[in-house]
């Protein structure tokens, strides 16, 4: 099977006679019980794509502040479907209680719970700290 992607709109692309419901979009990521403000010259946005039922979200944080609880929760732009996704790659200065923070969407939510994989504990909450200085930058896959 061979086709295009087409990049001209937000919306478009077709394969073989099949076609693609092909989305891309920003959103502004949120956490649980903690609020995020850009500093000077710094910022907080999210982009996604979605085809079909895939959908493809990026985190780009820059020095913000993050003020209210330490949180482990950030939500996203659509709600994920019955398999879990994946947090693909999570760099962030001090920005998480653990090094080596990965994540996972569970099943039928909109959020991404943080997590880190403690020597001797095993798999525990990691949380995003509050902080003056906040840079944070993530991939997450799941399915709708």
């Amino acid at each position: 099977m061979s086709g295009i992607i087409g990049g001209a709109g937000s919306k478009s692309g077709v394969i073989g006679e099949t076609e693609l419901d092909y989305e891309t979009g920003v959103w502004t990521p949120t956490f649980d019980n903690m609020t995020l403000t850009p500093n000077s010259g710094g910022w907080v946005s999210g982009t996604y794509q979605k085809i079909d039922n895939l959908v493809i979200a990026m985190v780009h944080i820059m020095n913000a502040t993050s003020t209210g609880s330490n949180s482990s929760t950030m939500f996203l732009p659509f709600t994920n479907g019955p398999k879990r996704g994946t947090v693909n790659g999570t760099t962030g200065y001090g920005a998480f209680s653990y090094d080596n923070t990965t994540g996972i969407v569970t099943e039928n939510n909109n959020y991404v719970t943080f997590l880190s994989d403690v020597a001797g504990s095993g798999w525990v909450t990691s949380s995003l700290r509050t902080t003056t200085s906040l840079y944070l930058h993530t991939l997450i896959t799941y399915y709708i």
